[in-house]
């Protein structure tokens, strides 16, 4: 069915039809890897044939076969035939730092990375340093980072930090909390000075304090400051009432503190409630709503705690559900899709994604302007 496909030139039709062969194939012949050979041999562009092999990669993987380790099967038939169908494989170390290269090369090239294919550290030096590349680029490198166990990659991350960019810093701190024995070295470097707690969003220091795992909770209690109680904070604000501000000092601090969560006016991720719909509301529901997140959770905003069976820890909101997975939103304002079969556990954390503690960055005025700003009239 392959090659039937192939010849007649339906190379989007390629990736679900061979998803679906490694899905039903018999172990054994799919170890033999005889029905990849039309795909190694096919006439396609540099991008599409990355693509192919990482999805026929994934889909042996889930069966329980390692295309990297075929290079060296016993079987000297099954050797060839790997080494034949990864050729392509080769150059995605060198394809994925190669800034001339399209974009889509580069994308389908990374995602052949941490696979086996190339000498880990290598891959792992390159995956890092493309975290300071494209929204686009620094998404691939940082899902090939975190299908990476390795407890060395932590420090790696982390060895040139003072050289780091504000864009690669935030990719690689994204990176380090996704899963506890890089965390824990990511809040060792911050108790040595080596990294500054205030580098972590307000959201990831509420989710460290809240962390699963009690040694990583005590650690980060001693960095970070808890917010003060709740109805102090709002006393403190109860005078904004009727108080005007700046609204376009305030577009800038909500694409500064907001943005990443909320959308408005057509700027921003939709991961939490969008804000045109509330423009009219007072500014006492605003100041509870920014100021004590958690004293009323809509069902829908309810934030899920996910450990993977591959080590991972997410925290997001469940945006929609199948049969066989869901789409979480991350506080990053990137989505997750996930597989129900690879889920360990997933819990309610009966709190909102939105942390407490805004009062750190929006004072009073602030606040006022950001206020002026979402009441406006669009």
């Amino acid at each position: 069915m392959l090659a039937v496909v192939l010849k007649n030139g339906g190379g989007l039709l390629v990736e679900p039809l061979l998803a679906t062969v490694v899905g039903t194939l018999p172990k054994e012949e799919l170890g033999q890897l005889k029905f990849a050979m039309d795909l190694a041999e096919a006439k396609q562009p540099v991008a599409q044939r990355l693509r192919w092999l990482a999805t026929l990669d994934d889909g042996l993987r889930r069966r329980g076969i390692a295309l990297a380790a075929a290079r060296s099967s016993d079987d000297a038939l099954v050797q060839a035939r790997a080494k034949f169908i990864l050729r392509p494989a080769i150059e995605a170390l060198r394809l994925a730092a190669d800034l001339k290269q399209p974009e889509a090369t580069r994308v389908a090239a990374i995602a052949l990375l941490g696979r086996g294919f190339h000498e880990a550290a290598a891959e792992r030096q390159v995956l890092v340093k493309l975290l300071g590349g494209k929204p686009t680029i620094r998404r691939a490198a940082l899902e090939r980072l975190l299908k990476t166990s390795a407890p060395e990659v932590a420090g790696v991350m982390l060895a040139d930090w003072p050289r780091h960019g504000p864009g690669l810093r935030a990719g690689i701190l994204n990176a380090l909390l996704a899963r506890p024995d890089w965390t824990e070295k990511l809040l060792q470097q911050m108790a040595a000075g080596k990294v500054a707690p205030n580098e972590l969003s307000l959201a990831q220091r509420d989710r460290l304090r809240r962390h699963p795992q009690k040694n990583l909770r005590e650690q980060a209690a001693r960095l970070f400051k808890a917010p003060a109680a709740r109805a102090g904070v709002l006393k403190k604000y109860a005078a904004l009432d009727g108080k005007g501000g700046d609204a376009a000092k305030g577009a800038v601090l909500f694409r500064q503190a907001c943005a990443i969560c909320h959308q408005f006016r057509g700027q921003g991720s939709a991961v939490g409630p969008r804000l045109d719909a509330f423009h009219t509301k007072p500014v006492g529901d605003y100041l509870k709503a920014i100021l004590d997140p958690n004293a009323v959770v809509e069902p829908n905003f309810i934030q899920y705690q996910v450990q993977l069976k591959d080590g991972r820890e997410l925290a997001g909101v469940v945006q929609s559900e199948t049969a066989t997975g869901l789409t979480l939103a991350l506080p990053t304002g990137l989505r997750q899709v996930i597989l129900k079969r690879d889920i360990k556990k997933l819990n309610v954390a009966k709190l909102s994604l939105m942390p407490e503690g805004l009062e750190q960055v929006l004072p009073p005025e602030k606040m006022a302007d950001l206020l002026a700003y979402l009441r406006s009239a669009p």
